[in-house]
């Protein structure tokens, strides 16, 4: 293959890349202006929708790299310390429950995945916490944030099967992204 052709390919991966960023950081704005119940501290999870089609699309290096960079700006844009260690904590789990059930993507769809990234998400949250203020209570939230993780995740599934169905015509693993 000529470099040229490479050079492409690199550069389309990039711009790829560097739009779904974009994406996740403007839905985590999105998903902050949201008004949530207090009682409850949980978001719809919007970001992950860039994370998980990255993730069925490109491949499990982007949205690593995706998931650790969305992170990361949002903590410097409008987070604080603990929240970037929360952030991470969740974003790790949730990463790694989404390459646990990807390969039972066929049986469980994109809803049991986003479900269960989602129920991972706030399980790493709250391990951080744990962690962070050295509070082992804390676990006993942990019930009613994974129920209450049930719905968001299902919401994020169908919303991503929805944006799937719609960005059909962009490149795919394989197609030189």
């Amino acid at each position: 293959m000529r470099s040229r052709d490479r050079e492409i390919r690199r550069v389309r991966r990039l711009s790829f890349d560097a739009a779904a960023l974009g994406l996740a950081l403007i839905l985590s704005y999105v998903e902050s202006l949201l008004p949530l119940p207090r009682f409850l501290p949980l978001k719809p999870g919007l970001p992950n929708l860039a994370v998980m089609y990255v993730f069925f699309h490109t491949g499990r290096v982007d949205a690593a790299i995706l998931s650790l960079l969305r992170v990361l700006c949002v903590s410097l844009l409008f987070g604080s310390v603990s929240s970037f260690f929360f952030s991470l904590g969740g974003a790790a789990a949730a990463f790694l429950a989404l390459m646990l059930l990807s390969p039972a993507c066929l049986h469980i769809g994109r809803v049991g995945v986003s479900v269960g990234s989602a129920a991972a998400h706030v399980t790493g949250q709250i391990v951080a916490a744990i962690l962070l203020y050295g509070a082992p209570g804390l676990i006993g939230f942990l019930p009613w944030l994974l129920i209450g993780s049930v719905p968001f995740g299902i919401l994020t599934g169908l919303l991503l099967i929805l944006i799937e169905r719609r960005l059909a015509p962009l490149p795919v693993k394989g197609d030189g992204i």
